[in-house]
């Protein structure tokens, strides 16, 4: 960094860290991913609950319940919810993360909540699968933090969707709530830049030396990944 960066890195870095929304702190890619808007901005269906519900919840006051409390078991019925999401080309430090809490009374064999990503006309990769260990018993799982490694996506549109299957027959019960759904990234490009620019004209030499700092190590464990 120059040393008129380097000297103007005090008299800027307060005003940089308080334009968190400015310049765009960990974008999120997921709408309403606490649920706490209902279901809008999912598509929900099958044959099982898929219902925004109060009564099991990570945080806030509400998650998303799939599978089968109350309603009946289907033979091999799916019951799911996705949304589609669009990640810039120059996304980097892709992350999804969610939490779950599972109850089956049956194993993994045949009963399950799993979670799959689906560049849009591609078919479905599965990223996590959950299930029990015995039958006629109830488990719980959760609640729990999964992250998955996005990375590969950056640059396409995708679906996040998740499952509980109900395979085989129709003797045992499954179902999931799901609550605090994100898809995080950082980014590095033109526009960082802009925005810091657009923010703060006289700060066109501290924005430019930021980001391109944050280009040579494009993580967000990079400084300067996180304000860019």
């Amino acid at each position: 960094m120059s040393r008129l960066v380097e000297e103007k890195l005090k008299e800027y870095d307060k005003k940089i860290l308080s334009s968190y929304a400015i310049l765009g702190i960990d974008p999120q890619a997921i709408n309403n991913g606490g649920f706490e808007s209902g279901n809008a901005y999912w598509t929900v269906g099958g044959p099982g609950d898929h219902s925004v519900t109060s009564e099991d919840s990570y945080s806030g006051s509400y998650s998303l319940r799939l599978g089968y409390k109350y309603s009946p078991n289907a033979v091999n019925g799916r019951d799911y919810a996705y949304q589609a999401i669009t990640l810039p080309s120059s996304a980097t430090s892709v992350q999804l993360s969610f939490y779950y809490h599972l109850f089956t009374e049956d194993s993994v064999d045949y009963d399950w909540f799993a979670v799959y990503v689906a560049p849009v006309g591609c078919d479905p990769v599965l990223k996590f699968k959950k299930g029990g260990v015995t039958r006629s018993g109830s488990e719980v799982f959760g609640w729990e933090q999964v992250v998955i490694d996005l990375n590969a996506y950056a640059g396409q549109s995708i679906y996040i969707y998740f499952e509980v299957a109900n395979t085989i027959d129709a003797n045992y019960k499954t179902w999931c709530y799901i609550d605090d759904v994100s898809v995080t990234y950082t980014t590095c490009d033109f526009w960082c830049i802009y925005n810091c620019v657009l923010h703060d004209p006289e700060a066109a030499a501290y924005c430019t030396a930021w980001c391109a700092w944050c280009l040579m190590a494009p993580t967000s464990a990079n400084p300067a990944c996180r304000y860019a």
